[in-house]
């Protein structure tokens, strides 16, 4: 990446000199509508313009700014200069003279490259300060680009590609600012753009982790990080690939519960330009939601009656029967709303006696070595998410609360 940007500074300042220096005898460019009057400003301008060597002639240009601080041929002066010292590969005087351009004309686009390009350099060694300077001024790159006309003395050809140019160094400086800020959704803005200009395993990747960053996070991500792993893997770029795998599985595992499927998404990744429509990764169980199916398994597991009761049968006389014989249809469809609604109490009585009612004489009282009673106590919850009651858990269906089982001989 860094190689490419290098790449792209010198073609860049090279052909935006080009369109600038015109005719030095006539000290004219696109910021320079007059020509220079003064005899002793001409000859000084013309002869800064003729010289040879890059550094000498990047100090003659200096020197004439110096001197003729309001010359209408300051700024071609100055891009002049930017053009010499690109040459000699004097970055900080680069930068320097890009940011005087900036004072003169603050929407010159290729100075804003030029000074985006070296923040966005520095950002990536490290400085937090150049990268954040680099998001900011690719913001305000990106609205001057928007209104950028073509120079006459440029072919279109050229005025696309650097265009073209432009727009993804500005959207790449832009992304990593947003990135380093930890503004996700800028991010991903930006990497969307870039990936349409440059669909290289950097900007997927960073478009995968940025969407895989927001809350709540964007399943495309595991896609984004999949089509770079399939994109170092045509590129037999074992290094990136190997890296990009281990972090993606990583991250699909940590969400989906499991690396299944993975290969799967960058098997078809390979073959595609952009996620599925439908594209989707199924998450997890919560940890709440962990939590409640392994009490209920651990629960109904362990009490064989509370299984029965939840699947809607009863125990009468040591035997399973669906519903309560004594019951009409509307009793037993009343008792189910009751169950779903609220707290649902069954009591199994000794012989004899009637189902929802205590033997003579046992009423309020609990059931001793005389007797035998069956409690359950149960609660519907709600039907989406995962939530507590009395400080205890209970499930979208239904979790129990309380089961015991009172006997002769078994005291509560």
């Amino acid at each position: 990446m860094k190689k490419l940007l290098l790449v792209f500074l010198l073609v860049l300042t090279t052909v935006a000199i080009a369109q600038n220096s015109g005719q030095p005898a006539n000290a004219s460019g696109p910021a320079n509508s007059k020509s220079i009057q003064d005899p002793a400003e001409f000859a000084m301008y013309d002869s800064a313009c003729h010289v040879t060597d890059p550094a000498q002639k990047a100090a003659a240009l200096e020197a004439f700014v110096a001197r003729y601080p309001n010359s209408t041929a300051k700024l071609a002066s100055l891009l002049l200069a930017l053009e010499a010292y690109q040459q000699i590969g004097n970055q900080e005087k680069l930068q320097g003279t890009a940011k005087h351009i900036l004072e003169i004309d603050p929407n010159n686009v290729t100075a804003l490259a030029l000074d985006v390009v070296l923040n966005y350099m520095k950002g990536e060694a490290g400085d937090a300060a150049a990268a954040s300077a680099a998001g900011a001024e690719a913001q305000r790159a990106l609205q001057a680009l928007a209104s950028w006309q073509k120079p006459e003395e440029m072919p279109q050809a050229e005025y696309d590609a650097k265009r073209k140019n432009m727009t993804a160094v500005f959207n790449t400086a832009g992304g990593f600012a947003s990135l380093q800020s930890a503004d996700y959704a800028s991010a991903r803005g930006y990497y969307l753009k870039l990936i349409e200009l440059d669909p290289s395993i950097v900007n997927y990747r960073r478009l995968g982790f940025a969407d895989l960053q927001l809350n709540p996070l964007d399943v495309n991500g595991f896609w984004y990080l999949a089509k770079a792993e399939a994109i170092a893997q045509s590129q037999n770029d074992k290094a990136s690939a190997q890296q990009i795998a281990a972090d993606g599985k990583d991250r699909y595992r940590r969400y989906h519960g499991s690396s299944d499927g993975w290969d799967q998404i960058v098997s078809a990744a390979a073959t595609q330009a952009s996620p599925a429509p439908d594209f989707t990764v199924k998450a997890k169980p919560t940890e709440c939601e962990q939590g409640v199916a392994a009490a209920r398994r651990r629960r109904l597991g362990a009490d064989p009656l509370s299984s029965r009761l939840l699947s809607g049968s009863q125990t009468r006389g040591g035997e399973d029967v669906a519903g309560n014989p004594g019951q009409t249809k509307e009793q037993r469809s009343r008792q189910a709303r009751i169950s779903r609604k609220g707290h649902l109490r069954h009591r199994r009585q000794p012989a004899g006696g009637d189902h929802g009612e205590e033997p003579a004489g046992q009423q309020g009282r609990p059931a001793g070595r005389s007797g035998k009673t069956i409690r359950l106590t149960a609660r519907a919850g709600h039907r989406d998410g995962c939530g507590r009651h009395g400080g205890r858990l209970y499930s979208p269906a239904l979790s129990i609360h309380h089961a015991e089982w009172r006997s002769p001989g078994i005291q509560p």
